[in-house]
């Protein structure tokens, strides 16, 4: 295997139904966790150029690892932001890095069904 996506793939094939993440809100198994990746991908390639960083303001879980999977399946790289940062650091970050969008919890509705 080559990257991430490869290793997401096979193994979405090899262990479709197995447990792939399991966070306090619920859990998903490896098909799962590729259809919301794609899914997500999609909605990004739609809205951002390859290369495109994608800051992701999230708590660790299943919803932040759907978009840092979706922004590699739309060519771009993602940035794990943590929410619980002051506000002007999170600000500095996106900026630094030039993201023209920003995935918050407010997104995570698109990302996946509750």
């Amino acid at each position: 295997m080559n990257n991430i996506l490869e290793f997401l793939e096979a193994t979405a094939a090899r262990l479709p139904d197995q447990t792939a993440v399991i966070d306090e809100h619920g859990a998903c198994c490896w098909h799962e966790l590729l259809a919301y990746s794609q899914s997500a991908g999609t909605a990004l390639a739609a809205r951002l150029s390859p290369r495109t960083p994608v800051p992701v303001l999230m708590e660790k879980g299943r919803y932040a690892l759907y978009a840092f999977f979706g922004a590699v399946q739309a060519g771009c790289f993602y940035v794990p932001l943590n929410p619980a940062l002051p506000p002007p650091r999170l600000r500095q970050v996106r900026d630094g890095v030039g993201a023209p969008r920003l995935i918050t919890p407010r997104a995570q509705a698109g990302l996946a069904p509750p």
